[in-house]
């Protein structure tokens, strides 16, 4: 009868593990709520998560880790690839505007569409050489040929294939990939004028001045 009771017992206490594997933490000792695996209750006072002052202090983030970042400050989660901007932002002031996700602004990167053209060269907002309302300093093909800026602005042998590619990192954080920035062992993009009609290729639509439109569908254009 001994041996029946106890084995009773335990099967009981090893149910009891599984069905509360769900963490309730309140006053009135509640169950959790079945949705959650972590139930926090209370009436006057709040969940205080960790709080950095610098996120690179973290190795190897978790994709949806949570943090409240002391540096912004705000609440950021690694999504896989890098930290969020801010979420929940209680101002009224809308996010900075970051045209190729690097996470530099337009307001500081040097390379608002990753193109490896600088701002400055594409006229820095101020020119929009297709009309199409994006200026070329955040189009990524300026001229609305088909040939991507990458491309025509990148391409010394004039192969139709770009001589660099991004290549994801950005040691200064100034906006310019490492790959074009000559300050991180980069090469300039060569910004070729094929015809030598003083229009570089990213702003001409007939890029060898031969009278036919450049076309995107032509490798070799």
């Amino acid at each position: 009868m001994k041996k029946i009771l106890t084995i009773v017992v335990v099967f009981g206490f090893v149910w009891n593990t599984q069905i509360q594997a769900q963490v309730s933490i309140s006053a009135d000792c509640s169950d959790p709520d079945p949705s959650a695996m972590l139930d926090v209750k209370a009436s006057n006072a709040g969940l205080l998560i960790p709080r950095l002052a610098d996120t690179t202090q973290v190795s190897s983030p978790a994709e949806g880790l949570l943090i409240f970042d002391l540096a912004t400050p705000c609440m950021r989660y690694f999504n896989g690839t890098k930290w969020s901007d801010c979420m929940g932002c209680c101002s009224s002031t809308p996010p900075a505007l970051d045209t190729d996700g690097d996470g530099i602004p337009d307001a500081t990167d040097i390379d608002d569409d990753n193109d490896g053209i600088l701002d400055t060269d594409e006229g820095n907002g101020a020119t929009d050489t297709d009309g199409d309302g994006i200026p070329d300093s955040l189009d990524t093909d300026s001229d609305n040929d088909g040939v991507t800026d990458l491309i025509e602005g990148n391409d010394a042998n004039h192969d139709g294939v770009a001589d660099t590619t991004p290549s994801g990192n950005d040691t200064d954080n100034d906006g310019l990939d490492d790959a074009f920035d000559t300050d991180n062992g980069g090469t300039p993009v060569a910004m070729q004028d094929t015809d030598g009609d003083g229009t570089p290729d990213w702003r001409d639509t007939d890029d060898d001045g031969d009278g036919l439109l450049t076309d995107g569908t032509d490798s070799s254009a």
